[in-house]
């Protein structure tokens, strides 16, 4: 690690060490700025959002990490913001608190926060002999889990500190419109089952993070489970889904509701998680048939009658 020793009282690290220990790129990064400097500070970035993938650990775990090792080291904490500009304010009050009219230097490693930071100290970038990405150290982590009741409460910990979650779904009813033998206008929906079970359900799944919308979802989990390409999806409405999965838990099931229009061109066929396709006369459903679907999409076919019927 190269750098020119600049005459500051204050040595400031800002990051995240988003890591299950120190890593030897993090050690030598503090060990120099101790070197270099009469006081040290660290300030961690705390995200909004906990229990996430790139921000598993809490301000107080990271702390007593530090500490453990550097005692003497003043961690303290930035919550992040959305304007980079009010963030810097908030690291230069910090600082301009703990360690009043003094001279202060920000030190950040590769990747760091500097071009982001418009504060008033002047800031120094490190680059450490041995590079550590912490999304690899994170990565690794998550790989092996380890047999000891400290892993197993910390585990525990995080499930219990976490918002309660809302799985947002997209179920689609596939509609097909005909003339019957008497003139009269059906409307026919096409359902699926799934393995081991003997009623239908409408077809659909999870949305995924990555899709630009949830029609997009939509129309992806048709082609997934029937082979079919159908037109834009027309939304119904949102639903609480009582899912058997979540029904003990906090965390529950929400769907978006669509009905899809099928046109021509294609056989529906069974793929993925659903092993029957079949077509359903809807008003016959309506009266006749309903407890052929899942308990848990009744109310989803109660919305789609008032819809259409």
């Amino acid at each position: 690690m190269n750098l020119k020793k600049e005459k500051y009282n204050v040595g400031v690290i800002v990051g995240r060490f988003q890591v299950p220990y120190l890593h030897e790129s993090h050690c030598e990064l503090i060990d120099h700025v101790v070197s270099n400097h009469a006081k040290v500070i660290i300030i961690l970035g705390v995200s909004p959002v906990m229990g996430t993938r790139d921000n598993p650990l809490d301000f107080e775990m990271r702390r007593q990490m530090i500490v453990s090792k550097y005692p003497d080291i003043n961690v303290l904490y930035v919550t992040d913001c959305a304007s980079n500009e009010v963030w810097s304010r908030c690291v230069d009050n910090i600082i301009s608190c703990v360690a009043p009219n003094q001279s202060s230097v920000l030190y950040g490693s590769r990747d760091s926060f500097i071009p982001f930071y418009s504060g008033r100290y002047p800031t120094l970038e490190l680059e450490a002999d041995k590079v550590c990405s912490g999304t690899e150290v994170r990565k690794q982590a998550a790989v092996k889990a380890i047999n000891s009741s400290d892993f197993r409460s910390g585990v525990t910990w995080a499930y219990h500190n976490q918002y309660p979650k809302v799985f947002t779904t997209v179920d689609v009813a596939i509609i097909k419109r005909k003339i019957d033998d008497g003139g009269g206008k059906v409307i026919e929906l096409l359902l699926g089952r799934k393995p081991n079970e003997k009623l239908f359900r409408f077809v659909g799944g999870f949305a995924e993070p990555d899709s630009d919308n949830f029609e997009q979802d939509a129309m992806r989990e048709v082609m997934e489970e029937t082979g079919l390409s159908v037109h834009k999806p027309h939304y119904i409405g949102s639903f609480k889904v009582e899912d058997w999965r979540y029904r003990k838990g906090v965390d529950k099931i929400k769907t978006l509701f669509y009905y899809c229009e099928y046109l021509s061109g294609g056989t529906a066929k069974a793929n993925d998680d659903i092993q029957e396709v079949k077509w359903f006369d809807l008003e016959n459903l309506k009266e006749f048939d309903s407890e052929m679907i899942v308990p848990e999409h009744r109310h989803l076919l109660n919305a789609l009658n008032k819809y259409f019927l």
